[in-house]
C-alpha cells in the first residue's frame, strides 16, 4: 500500500524517541557513572577510541561508549573532541569514567589554523583527529556507532595495519571533484568516515590538500571530511576493508517497522535516516 513504509518509519521513530528519553532520565541520574565504571571492569582492551561529539549528540555517545564497554570491555583510553562547550553535568559524568578524557577540538592548532577550520564541523573534526597522536591501535567513531558482541571476536586482528569501514555500494556520499582534480579512482567501496582504525600514522596531508582546494573554490559539500579521508585511504597500498556483512554502515531498515537483527553484526553506524533505530529497541534490553 503507497506510503505505508513512511507510516512505519513514523512509528518506529516514536518509538525510538520514547526510548531514548528513558535514557537520557538514566543518564543523567546519580547512579549513570557508577553503572559505566562498572561495564567491562573485568576485561581491559588494548584500544585506544577517539569521537568528536558535542553537547547534543552527549546521548548517543554514552550508549556508544556503554556498548563498547559490554561487548569488548574496558578501553585503555576514549578521548573525546568537543566541538561545542558540554554541560557542567556532561563534564561531570565524563570525569567520573576512568577511561574517558575531554579535550578541546582546537587545544593542538595555532591560531591561523583554527581560523581556517573553524568555519564548518566537518573541518573541526578533520582537524582535531589529524592532531590526534596515535599511541597503538585507535578506533575514530562518531557518537552513532553502536558495538556488538561479536565485535570482541575481531579484537586481535585490529592490531596491525589500517582499516575502514565500508560504505553501502548504492551509497554515493564523496564529492565528485575528487575524481576530477585528483589523483582518485573509485572502487567498489568507498571509506565511511564514521569509523576507521589506525595504526599507523596516515599521510593527513593528502586530506589537508583535498580540503585546501574546497577552501579556495568555496566548494560546499557536507561530505567533506569523509571525502578528504578518501583519497588518504586510497593511496595507503596496505589499507583493509572491514568485512560490510558483519560491520554494518547501511539504512536497509530506514522504511521498515523493525529494526534489523544484530546478533550477526560487530558494530553498525546508525546513520542519520536511522538514527532512531539505534534507540528503537530499549537499551536495556541491548546491553544486559
Amino acid at each position: 500500500m503507497k506510503g505505508t513504509g513512511r507510516v512505519k518509519k513514523k512509528i518506529s521513530r516514536l518509538l525510538g524517541n520514547n526510548q531514548k528519553k528513558k535514557f537520557e532520565k538514566f543518564i543523567y541520574s546519580n547512579t549513570a557513572p557508577g553503572y559505566f565504571e562498572q561495564r567491562g571492569a573485568d576485561k581491559a582492551v588494548n584500544i585506544e577510541l577517539v569521537s568528536f561529539v558535542n553537547a547534543a549528540s552527549f546521548p548517543d555517545l554514552a550508549l556508544s561508549m556503554l556498548s563498547f564497554l559490554n561487548a569488548a570491555g574496558r578501553p585503555k583510553k576514549w578521548t573525546l573532541y568537543v566541538d561545542d562547550e558540554f554541560s557542567q553535568y556532561q563534564k561531570n559524568i565524563i570525569s567520573k569514567l576512568s577511561f574517558a578524557e575531554l579535550r578541546k577540538w582546537d587545544e593542538t592548532l595555532n591560531e591561523a589554523d583554527k581560523r581556517r577550520f573553524s568555519k564548518r564541523w566537518q573541518l573541526r573534526k578533520f582537524a582535531a583527529y589529524a592532531g590526534h597522536r596515535l599511541n597503538g591501535t585507535t578506533i575514530f567513531l562518531d557518537s552513532d556507532v553502536l558495538f556488538y558482541p561479536l565485535f570482541s571476536n575481531y579484537l586481535d586482528s585490529f592490531e596491525s595495519g589500517n582499516w575502514y569501514l565500508p560504505e553501502p555500494p548504492e551509497a554515493n556520499n564523496i564529492d565528485d571533484d575528487l575524481i576530477k582534480h585528483f589523483d582518485f579512482k573509485r572502487q567498489m567501496y568507498i571509506v565511511n568516515a564514521g569509523f576507521f582504525i589506525f595504526n599507523t600514522t596516515p599521510d593527513w596531508h593528502r586530506g589537508f590538500e583535498y580540503l585546501d582546494f574546497c577552501s579556495q573554490t568555496e566548494k560546499e559539500h557536507y561530505f567533506l571530511d569523509q571525502s578528504a579521508l578518501n583519497i588518504m585511504y586510497h593511496h595507503d597500498l596496505n589499507a583493509r576493508i572491514l568485512d560490510p556483512r558483519v560491520f554494518h554502515a547501511t539504512a536497509d531498515d530506514h522504511f521498515m517497522l523493525r529494526a534489523l537483527n544484530t546478533s550477526g553484526f560487530a558494530i553498525r553506524h546508525y546513520v542519520g535516516l536511522i538514527r532512531h533505530k539505534m534507540w528503537q529497541l530499549g537499551w536495556k534490553g541491548l546491553f544486559k
